[in-house]
């Protein structure tokens, strides 16, 4: 990954943040969840995603979900709470990405002692 980064504990291997302009796809239609891939350079299968988008918009999108599919993509599941949305703008993101130093990922623990 480029830039600075701090030496993650736990049962963390990296912990650490990105800005992204992702634009949406081109319809996002109304009672739908829409999945947009983005490439992503560094992401890795079982990455954990967490995001804040930080870009107003008047025309009721919003992101349900994001995940790393596959190795250096990111899905992301769009909706709208209003009617179709077409060509929406551009939407600027704080992805936080965190990654488990336990592999494979279902052997990470599954409550804290």
């Amino acid at each position: 990954m480029p830039g600075a980064s701090a030496v993650a504990s736990g049962n963390e291997l990296l912990d650490t943040m990105l800005y992204v302009t992702i634009t949406p796809p081109a319809t996002i239609t109304t009672a739908v969840l829409t999945q947009q891939n983005v490439t992503i350079n560094g992401l890795a299968l079982g990455d954990c995603i967490s995001w804040n988008m930080l870009t107003f918009t008047s025309t009721l999108i919003s992101v349900t979900n994001m995940y790393v599919s596959a190795a250096n993509t990111l899905t992301i599941t769009w909706s709208t709470e209003g009617a179709t949305v077409s060509n929406a703008a551009a939407q600027n993101f704080i992805l936080e990405l965190v990654r488990p130093n336990i592999v494979p990922y279902t052997a990470l623990p599954n409550a804290l002692e």
